[in-house]
């Protein structure tokens, strides 16, 4: 849960530092996107592990009030992954305190990765640069290296589409 709490933290600085700022400042390997992505998903991680020791122990304290085998099997499974806790919450009719908020938790770590991948935004923009020029290629001539047929013949499909790439070039 630590490193969870630590991740997270590291995730709002770079957040806070870089808001603002360009592209051309960052200066580390990878880009700003990869970096908290990969601070979200080891946030993730580590706070699932977490929830997950959590229902564990939380299915053995339901046991010791209730004997039922069917009540272990829901706990197991919840602590498994988003699933298995949806069915824990819909079918675990007493409230079971912080293994219910566990599953919730649970559920939830789905939308993480979709939230923070639209966190970072880059505006595009135009940069003059007035100590240099500008160049660009283009085609002056285009030959398919198929022989040219008879004007008079019908167009086959493959001929269609050469003249209309000669079309675009002219």
């Amino acid at each position: 849960m630590f490193a969870s709490i630590l991740c997270t933290a590291a995730i709002a600085v770079l957040l806070l530092k870089w808001n603002g700022r360009t592209l051309e400042e960052w200066a580390f390997y990878f880009s700003l996107n990869t970096t908290i992505s990969t601070l979200t998903t080891a946030a993730r991680v580590t706070l699932l592990v977490s929830v997950s020791a959590c229902l564990s122990q939380g299915k053995w304290l339901h046991f010791v009030k209730q004997s039922k085998l069917k009540a272990l099997d829901v706990f197991d499974e919840a602590s498994r992954g988003p699933l298995g806790a949806l069915t824990m919450i819909l079918h675990v009719k007493t409230y079971l305190g912080l293994s219910t908020i566990a599953a919730a938790v649970t559920i939830l770590a789905l939308g993480i990765a979709p939230v923070t991948q639209e966190v970072v935004d880059y505006e595009q923009g135009y940069k003059p640069v007035a100590s240099q020029s500008a160049y660009f290629s283009f085609a002056h001539n285009y030959s398919s290296g198929a022989p040219i047929l008879d004007p008079g013949a019908p167009v086959s499909i493959s001929r269609s589409i050469v003249v209309h790439l000669l079309m675009c070039i002219y």
